[in-house]
């Protein structure tokens, strides 16, 4: 999973500087599609990536913004009016792709708005053995002065998540160090600073794992459900892409104990988006959708598990008995067309409180492909500028969709266009799993990939 991490920090920014530098860097644009299909390269990564996308400062000349600007994270200054007053700055985090907040060395209270917006993803580090030491007033060398005032033997350090209370929230790590005879605040505060940098990093590392596997292991449940369907039926094509949703149905509803009135199949667009004639009146030639198919495959609403909610498209691409080479561009198109279907989807707020929807950009948004060499291969092998590999990431800009033929930019519906350039948003999308299954006497290789789909504000 791709995790972008803003951290909040008020002071030098020492514990910033440890997080970013135990996180990769920001990856590097994306690569290939100008120098044509040749250059493209096979990404077969799996590995989870965390990355440090934002540096937020509510103090003008803090040491953090300094590093911030030495490592080359984006940073803003926080406005006071519009963290407590305002929407606490949520709409920009959101537009930055941050799904988890660390809080280091970070002086103001948390508001509710950010709290509601990133529940269960907010964490914080107290100088302190929580819950002693805690509470209003309570950060730096104050803690430590309490401490030792009060003749404590040990202290330490508490990891936790952020509610609309001071330290209140749940706990997640503690580390002690033991108080000297003599210590100082100071000679105190170092000690803790070297809990602080050796365990803080490594406790998000871990605190973003356990966010993830509820996800990782709902997409390798549907997975082990379509290669038992491959190993019983020999093949791809004696089944459907209505099948594979099924699949993914039955595995949430398996992993996560929901019953079938918690996930919704086919719901048809807000309307707000599309009205109901311009949402009925779909490109059959294009999309391969009846005038009464509904807009979006798949929706389950925040549960514990999965506590951003859930929204996802499926495409199911694979030779058939009599057709080993369709359309292999339209395809490419179609899997593009889903990406700004979703990124519409997570664009979309419910400001008017329409009852059968929620607040969409909140929820997570994944493409779900499974394939076999039709488009594991695509681009590889073939020839000319029509054959563009499937691409681990997309920014679907209009100046990087030029870079493709129309013979897969021509699958996109224009409504989708025209309705992301009214909004002034870019649908993005990043593979965040790929298990690949090898071919064997009887059965075909074959793939599921799934891609994750947000969206860039233009002009932000």
């Amino acid at each position: 999973m791709h995790t972008n991490i803003a951290i909040f920090a008020s002071g030098a920014g020492s514990n910033a500087r440890k997080i970013i530098e135990y996180f990769p860097h920001p990856l590097p644009p994306l690569h290939g599609v100008e120098r044509g299909h040749a250059d493209f390269e096979r990404d077969n990564s799996t590995k989870n990536n965390i990355k440090v996308s934002l540096v937020a400062c509510n103090k003008v000349g803090a040491g953090v913004l300094d590093i911030a600007r030495e490592l080359n994270i984006p940073a803003i200054l926080l406005d006071k009016e519009k963290f407590f007053r305002g929407n606490a700055y949520v709409d920009e985090l959101k537009e930055a792709g941050i799904n988890i907040i660390v809080l280091a060395g970070f002086l103001w209270k948390v508001p509710s708005a950010l709290v509601n917006a990133y529940p269960g993803r907010i964490i914080n580090i107290h100088p302190a053995l929580l819950p002693k030491y805690g509470g209003k007033g309570m950060y730096g060398n104050f803690v430590h002065t309490a401490v030792i005032a009060a003749g404590e033997k040990e202290s330490g350090i508490t990891i936790h998540l952020v509610d609309e209370l001071y330290d209140h929230g749940q706990h997640i790590f503690q580390a002690t160090c033991p108080v000297l005879p003599g210590d100082t605040a100071e000679s105190l505060a170092s000690r803790i600073h070297s809990l602080e940098h050796a365990n803080y990093p490594k406790v998000i590392a871990e605190f973003v794992k356990n966010l993830e596997e509820p996800m990782k292991d709902l997409i390798l449940k549907f997975h082990a459900f379509i290669k038992e369907k491959i190993e019983r039926y020999k093949n791809l094509y004696a089944f459907g892409e209505d099948s594979i949703r099924y699949d993914f149905y039955h595995a949430a509803l398996n992993l996560f104990n929901l019953t079938p009135s918690d996930i919704i199949l086919e719901q048809a667009l807000p309307s707000s988006l599309f009205t109901a004639k311009e949402r009925d009146i779909t490109m059959r030639t294009k999309q391969g959708r009846s005038l009464e198919k509904p807009e979006f495959d798949l929706r389950i609403d925040p549960i514990k598990q999965l506590q951003s909610g859930l929204l996802a498209e499926f495409a199911f691409f694979r030779s058939t008995e009599t057709a080993h080479h369709q359309a292999k561009s339209q395809r490419h198109g179609k899997l593009m067309n889903e990406m700004f279907r979703l990124a519409l989807l997570k664009s979309y707020k419910n400001d008017n409180g329409e009852f059968i929807y929620k607040d969409f950009s909140k929820f997570r948004c994944l493409l779900i492909c499974v394939t076999d060499s039709e488009m594991i291969d695509y681009g590889y092998n073939d020839r000319g500028p029509r054959a563009i590999p499937i691409q681990a990431k997309y920014e679907l800009s209009e100046d990087y969709l030029k870079k493709f033929p129309k013979t897969i930019t021509g699958s996109i519906d224009d409504k989708f266009l025209s309705k992301a350039k009214t909004l002034k948003i870019v649908p993005v999308a990043t593979r965040i799993y790929e298990f690949n299954e090898p071919a064997k006497s009887i059965t075909p290789k074959w793939a599921t990939w799934v891609w994750e789909v947000s969206y860039n504000r233009i002009g932000i």
